[in-house]
């Protein structure tokens, strides 16, 4: 008898397992992504730096909240800045979007899709040839992105391209006293990101 309850508890645990994994998988999607991003600055109508180019990707995860709709939260890392003829600012950044997606129905296999939605995103690091320039910017930047994409059927799974634009909504200069020092011959400018990115997914 006891081996009997033992069984149909062990059989019961796998079935409720199964269910759960299965729900999950009904709701949500996960995967990565990876690419480049096309970046510069806004908010000084008198600067004339150049656009820069670096990398992109990372992990999200997509709610389904219905065949046409769903939110997709992103963990990404993203290199940002801009150029003076051969000399980048560059600033890295952990960002953390949260796109709300609108699916079109598409031909089999293939569904685009619209997103849009708020993107905060924390400084990890500020450099110039080679030197720290970490105090000279706000460790959190806030921003909004846009864009469209496409998932391909891939099995399984599928593949994911899309294009994106994140416009930076916040100031980045923190001390403006050492702009000055660093940059006396510039009045200190309001600098907000801007950035480009390109970039190739799998889901699951």
């Amino acid at each position: 008898m006891r081996v009997i309850l033992i069984t149909l508890v062990i059989l019961t645990l796998l079935f409720s397992s199964a269910s759960a994994i299965q729900r999950v998988k009904d709701t949500w999607d996960f995967g990565v992504r990876a690419g480049f991003t096309l970046t510069e600055h806004h908010g000084c109508d008198d600067c004339e730096e150049d656009m820069k180019t670096g990398f992109t990707g990372g992990f999200f995860a997509e709610y389904k909240a219905s065949p046409n709709f769903s939110v997709q939260p992103e963990f990404l890392f993203v290199m940002k800045g801009w150029g003076i003829a051969n000399d980048n600012m560059n600033l890295n950044y952990l960002e953390f979007p949260v796109l709300f997606k609108l699916k079109i129905a598409g031909s089999a296999g293939f569904t685009p899709a619209f997103y849009a939605g708020p993107a905060g995103a924390i400084l990890t690091s500020a450099s110039k040839n080679g030197l720290d320039y970490d105090q000279l910017f706000k460790s959190l930047d806030f921003g909004f992105t846009f864009g469209i994409g496409a998932d391909f059927v891939a099995g399984t799974g599928k593949i994911i391209i899309d294009a994106r634009y994140t416009l930076g909504l916040t100031d980045i200069i923190d001390n403006r006293e050492l702009w000055e020092l660093a940059y006396p011959w510039t009045e200190v400018p309001v600098m907000k990101n801007s950035a480009l990115s390109f970039s190739i997914g799998f889901g699951w």
